[in-house]
């Protein structure tokens, strides 16, 4: 169970660098409709260290709390909620069984129908068994079944993939909102409320009476 979940490392590390580009290229979109006309100006410069250096940072934060995350789900198996958790492992376990049971019942009649063309390629009669003649011999039930015997052997084996594929949804859905709380809680609102500010303590310009100029408003709407 645990192992399908650490195969989403992959797939974390590449969604948070793509996730890290994004946020870098809609800074620099901002920086540059900002700071265009002051390109080649030393606050300029001063102002895309301050950026640069900001944003390197919160995307190391951001990258710690997606480790931070997928290390707590792929250390141990954990739930508290039952209800959800039983809720598919019912579901999953009738789809699987019903499935079990048409295969079941395919190789039953395949089986059937070889045995009669078996029987008519050497040229003995088929026979169809009279009711209420005989007694039919007990015997074990087996994997593929005789007749009109479907008896899955692997029943247990079907409640256990029932049980590992709800916890793997229940920690999926989980993970997903996680993963999109640190993205719009931590990252997002550090540049939203952190970067505008980190700009104004740099470049010393806190003491313009808390006003902000339109292309300072202009940029911390982007966010």
């Amino acid at each position: 169970m645990l192992t399908s979940i650490k195969g989403w490392e992959s797939k974390v590390n590449e969604f948070t660098e793509k996730v890290a580009n994004h946020v870098g290229n809609l800074a620099y979109a901002c920086f540059v409709d900002v700071f265009e006309r002051y390109d080649k100006s030393p606050i300029c410069q001063k102002a895309r260290s301050v950026v640069e250096d900001f944003l390197s940072a919160a995307i190391v934060q951001h990258r710690t709390s997606m480790e931070r995350l997928w290390r707590l789900e792929s250390s141990e198996i954990r739930t508290l909620n039952h209800r959800d958790y039983e809720n598919l492992r019912r579901e999953n376990e009738l789809r699987l069984s019903e499935r079990r049971r048409r295969n079941l019942e395919d190789q039953r009649d395949e089986k059937k129908l070889a045995k009669e063309l078996a029987k008519e390629a050497v040229g003995q009669p088929i026979v169809t068994p009279v009711k209420g003649r005989g007694r039919p011999k007990q015997r074990a039930p087996s994997p593929t079944p005789e007749v009109d015997e479907v008896y899955d052997h692997y029943r247990r084996e079907v409640k256990v993939l029932a049980e590992a594929q709800a916890y793997y949804d229940i920690a999926r859905k989980r993970y997903i909102d996680y993963v999109y709380m640190t993205i719009m809680g931590e990252l997002l609102e550090a540049c939203k409320n952190g970067l505008l500010e980190r700009l104004k303590i740099q470049m010393g310009i806190e003491g313009l009476d808390g006003k902000f100029t339109p292309h300072a408003i202009k940029y911390r709407s982007r966010y």
